[in-house]
């Protein structure tokens, strides 16, 4: 175990606990945005890493589906750009993180933290690592209600996950079962 006065965190590890952290505090979710998941990387203190270290190793160098570039990891898998969990066996990654770490070793972390590492090991990696079946988890419903003239105001999390802002468009795409989709669209002008 990582004992103080040892050599400083990797930032890798620093990143896998954190979302660890994340998912043990938050069982109701399984997916979080890069800035929960930075910040809390940056509440624990448990390392000296700048700010876009931080933010390079929760998008892309820990990002088991996604080219390594350089480095492996298989820390956090992406959902949806900017939305991330943990990664899970059996979880698709890029072939290039074949060899690639999925969770620190426990004499590279702190002590306090060594029971993420038997949660991850016995409860996590059980579920159901399908990333079709976790698609169909990650639905939560999400309200906004229809004001004057059919106005709807769409919630902060909702305009976040589809990255839409003020002016652009969405698409509702009306599926078999009643189900909608709701994506963003991109509208071309002709004249």
């Amino acid at each position: 175990m990582k004992k103080d006065g040892d050599s400083e965190l990797s930032v890798a590890n620093m990143i896998w606990i954190a979302i660890a952290l994340l998912h043990v505090e938050n069982k109701e979710k399984d997916v979080f945005q890069v800035k929960q998941i930075f910040q809390k990387a940056k509440d624990l203190g448990l390392s000296h890493a700048v700010d876009e270290t931080l933010m390079m190793h929760i998008s892309l160098h820990c990002v088991a589906n996604a080219k390594a570039q350089p480095n492996t990891h298989r820390k956090l898998f992406r959902i949806a750009s900017g939305w991330y969990r943990l990664y899970r066996p059996g979880d698709p990654y890029d072939p290039s993180r074949e060899k690639g770490r999925t969770a620190p070793l426990a004499e590279e972390i702190p002590q306090e933290y060594s029971y993420l590492i038997e949660w991850y090991n016995n409860e996590y990696s059980k579920k159901q690592s399908s990333f079709v079946q976790e698609s169909k988890d990650l639905s939560h419903a999400v309200f906004a209600k229809i004001e004057n003239a059919k106005t709807l105001t769409l919630p902060d999390d909702i305009c976040n996950f589809l990255q839409v802002d003020d002016g652009d468009y969405l698409a509702f795409i009306m599926k078999a079962k009643g189900e909608v989709l709701l994506k963003k669209a991109r509208m071309k002008l002709e004249i």
